[in-house]
C-alpha cells in the first residue's frame, strides 16, 4: 500500500509540476478535466449501457403521455407511477459505476486536498505542532525536537483528557524541515514546510498504519502500530481557491468542472449517463 500511494503522489507531483509557478486554480482546472473524462469512462465500462438507453426512452415517452393525456387523471397518475419505477431502475443502473468509481474519487480528493487545502507556514509565522498519544502516560516523558530554523516559542500545552500536547513553533527562513517528537529513546519525524506557496504537496499529518490511515494521509510513511505516538500534525492555515469570479474550497470548483467536462464529453465519447 505504501508503495503504491508514493507512486500516486509522484503522479500529482508531475501532473502539477507545469502550473507550479501559476495560480493553483489552473493545476485543479486541468485535474477536474481529467476527472470528468475518468467518470465518464468508467461509467461506459462499468454501466449497463443498453438498459440506461432504455429507460431513458421509456421516461421521455411517459413524459409525453402526461402532456398529451393531461385532462385524464388516471392516465396521468398511472404514468407518474411509471416514471417512478422507470427512475428507480435507471438509479439502479448507476449503482456499480459509482460504486467503482467510489475509491478513485476518494484518492484523487485526498492529493487535491494536500496540495490545495491549505497554505504553507511563512517565516516569522507561528504555527502549532500536535501530537497525540495512546496513552496519557507518555505525555510527562515526551518533548519536541527541532532543526536549525524552528524554534519553541511558548511552553507544551499538555491536555491529558485528550492524551495531547502542542507545541507552538516558528521558522526565521523558509524551507523544508524535519522535526521530531521524542518519547523516551524513540523519535518520531514529521515534515513541515515553510515559505512555498505553490500547489505541491503539504503533508499535514503522520498517522499510525492502518489501511483507512494510510489511504487518507499518504504524505508520508506511517508511524509504527507499536509507536506510543498516535498521529503528529501541523496546523497549517486553510486555503481558498481564487476562481476569478469568487473564492471558495477547491471541492467547489472542482465537482463543478468535473462535472462540467463529463457532460460536455459523454457524446463524444458515445456514453449514456
Amino acid at each position: 500500500m505504501t508503495t503504491f500511494l508514493t507512486l500516486v503522489n509522484q503522479l500529482f507531483d508531475l501532473i502539477f509540476f507545469p502550473f507550479r509557478s501559476l495560480n493553483p486554480m489552473v493545476g485543479l482546472t486541468v485535474v477536474s478535466f481529467l476527472t470528468g473524462i475518468l467518470m465518464v469512462l468508467v461509467f461506459r465500462t462499468t454501466s449497463n449501457q443498453a438498459g440506461i438507453k432504455q429507460v431513458k426512452e421509456r421516461i421521455k415517452a411517459h413524459l409525453l403521455a402526461i402532456r398529451l393525456f393531461q385532462d385524464q387523471l388516471d392516465v396521468v397518475l398511472r404514468t407518474h407511477a411509471r416514471i417512478l419505477g422507470s427512475t428507480l431502475s435507471y438509479m439502479g443502473f448507476s449503482l456499480r459505476p459509482l460504486a467503482v468509481m467510489f475509491l478513485p474519487i476518494v484518492l484523487i480528493m485526498v492529493q487535491l486536498e494536500m496540495r490545495l487545502g491549505q497554505h504553507t507556514v511563512q517565516p516569522n509565522e507561528p504555527f502549532l505542532v500536535e501530537a497525540n498519544f495512546t496513552e496519557p502516560s507518555w505525555l510527562e516523558q515526551a518533548s519536541l525536537r527541532l532543526p536549525p530554523g524552528l524554534a519553541l516559542t511558548a511552553p507544551p500545552l499538555r491536555i491529558f483528557d485528550r492524551k495531547e500536547i502542542t507545541w507552538r513553533v516558528e521558522a526565521s527562513e523558509a524551507g523544508d524541515f524535519t522535526l521530531g517528537v521524542v518519547v523516551g529513546e524513540q523519535a518520531f519525524a514529521k515534515t513541515v514546510t515553510v515559505g512555498d506557496s505553490a500547489a505541491r504537496l503539504l503533508s499535514r499529518k503522520r498517522i499510525r498504519a492502518g489501511l483507512v490511515n494510510q489511504f487518507l494521509y499518504p504524505g508520508e510513511p506511517p508511524l509504527p502500530k507499536e509507536a506510543p505516538v498516535e498521529s503528529i500534525e501541523i496546523k497549517y492555515r486553510p486555503r481558498s481557491i481564487d476562481s476569478g469570479l469568487f473564492e471558495s474550497h477547491w471541492l467547489v470548483p472542482f465537482f463543478g468542472l468535473s462535472l462540467i467536462a463529463g457532460l460536455a464529453l459523454k457524446g463524444v465519447l458515445r456514453t449514456e449517463i
